[in-house]
């Protein structure tokens, strides 16, 4: 039902990122429907708004409505001030029609700077992550809305990398 994977084996516990793919589909080839995904995250530990243009809630559900076919979603995590080192749990709960709960708990490993040095990258993930570049166009339901909202397009100001960009960036691959 539900599957997720991060971007990268570990992160920094201050001004670390991350990126959280969350994969989910349907058993038995039945339709779910008034599907909402809530995604738990230890203390310390921030999100942006998915990735994937989903309507979120102010309590932070991200609605995906019928769940017909595999869906996905892409969260970046984040923290902002020092956290614990160690292993922490994210927790994702999906919700649907009916009252059914199902629940995926995937594994964060917070760590200090010096050891980010034997860091894995899971290049599913990443070039995943590379070919969405918009949301995809979803169906406002019970909506009269005409906005679409687009990203700007993203420029390269310098084609020199710092170090500390290159620990960061996830599409930068270490020689």
């Amino acid at each position: 039902m539900i599957k997720a994977k991060l971007a990268k084996s570990h992160m920094e516990h201050e001004e670390g990122m991350n990126h959280l793919w969350i994969q989910m589909n349907c058993l038995n080839a039945q339709v779910i429907t008034d599907v909402r995904v809530t995604i738990i995250l230890p203390r310390g530990i921030q999100r942006s708004e998915n990735l994937t243009g989903y309507a979120e809630e102010t309590s932070g559900a991200i609605l995906i409505g019928d769940l017909l076919e595999e869906q996905e979603l892409f969260i970046e995590i984040y923290t902002k001030d020092p956290v614990p080192c160690g292993r922490e749990d994210v927790v994702i709960e999906l919700f649907c029609k009916g009252a059914k709960r199902f629940e995926y708990v995937l594994p964060l490993l917070l760590v200090t700077e010096e050891e980010m040095e034997d860091l894995v990258i899971d290049e599913e993930v990443i070039a995943r992550l590379k070919e969405m570049k918009t949301p995809p166009e979803r169906e406002l339901k019970n909506s009269d809305s005409l906005f679409v909202v687009m990203r700007p397009p993203m420029h390269v100001i310098s084609k020199e990398i710092s170090d500390l960009e290159k620990k960061y960036r996830i599409d930068y691959t270490l020689s």
